[in-house]
């Protein structure tokens, strides 16, 4: 039988990086915000500003998913020893 522990560990890891690559458009909207408002009002528009938050929404769920199936595998982990 396979060790399926590895490919989970792989599999968990492929979507917190995407996860975090999705979250970083709206880092930075934040670090333009924080260090260039002018530039950021200016370059900005409600378009780039939704597809921003839609990128941070998909990457938070991405997280909260490897988050999940990591708890299920502890959990498997815990019953079967």
């Amino acid at each position: 039988m396979p060790d399926y522990k590895k490919v989970n560990e792989y599999r968990i890891e492929i979507i917190k990086s995407l996860g975090f690559w999705l979250i970083s458009p709206t880092g930075l909207v934040v670090y333009m915000f924080l260090f260039d408002g002018t530039k950021l009002f200016q370059e900005m528009n409600a378009v780039k500003g939704t597809i921003a938050l839609l990128l941070l929404f998909c990457g938070i769920k991405c997280l909260n998913k490897a988050y999940e199936i990591n708890a299920e595998l502890d959990k498997e982990e815990n019953c079967n020893a």
